[in-house]
């Protein structure tokens, strides 16, 4: 896993710069089977939820339902309980796992509200009219990101990356995807230039 910190610059923009990469254990569908099968629920908690026997098993389920909360709450407009669109709160295992692929309309939604975003941030840079429109066109356009010089592309990360920063939580979570992908991009030409 890559890890990177935020340098702090005085007068100027703070970025994230990478420090370093660590290992990570990651446990496979087979290891978390056997962690769960069998596993017995020894009480409930405050939410009625099950309370199991092993830490394994009360971490796992943890997790998912971390997960399931974290999807229903990117449904809910901020600051309440309407939902944002037509799509429903999963009720069932076919919606949650529907939902953790993000497809579709709520998908689209997302990554139209992610680039809303970011031409937000980028029109209080204080750059030029032109500079602007480049980062926005930089952050929609995959392709055009790419044929730019190894140097743009790192200023653009650097952007990006502070961009992330900035957001709420919630916002940080649900435009991982759109973020993480106009990162990757940067990262893969400046990789590709490397090679060359």
């Amino acid at each position: 896993m890559e890890v990177s910190k935020t340098i702090e610059v005085k007068g100027g923009k703070n970025y994230r710069e990478k420090v370093g990469e660590v290992e990570v254990t990651t446990p496979t569908l087979e290891d978390i089977a056997q962690m769960v099968v069998g596993a017995k629920v020894k009480e409930k908690d405050e939410e009625g939820l099950p309370v199991y026997e092993t830490e394994e098993a009360n971490w796992i389920f943890g997790a998912m339902v971390a997960a399931i909360k974290a999807g229903a709450r990117n449904k809910l407009q901020p600051g309440s309980v309407e939902l944002k669109g037509d799509t429903p709160i999963p009720t069932d295992w076919a919606g949650i796992v529907a939902t953790g692929e993000r497809g579709g309309a709520a998908a689209l939604a997302i990554h139209k509200e992610c680039k809303q975003a970011w031409a937000t941030y980028v029109a209080k840079l204080g750059k030029s009219e032109n500079t602007a429109a480049t980062l926005v066109l930089y952050f929609n356009n995959k392709q055009a990101l790419m044929a730019q010089p190894a140097e743009n592309r790192q200023k653009m990360a650097k952007y990006v990356e502070e961009f992330a920063m900035g957001l709420s939580e919630e916002d940080q979570d649900r435009f991982t995807k759109p973020i993480t992908s106009v990162l990757e991009t940067c990262n893969e030409g400046i990789a590709a230039g490397n090679d060359f």
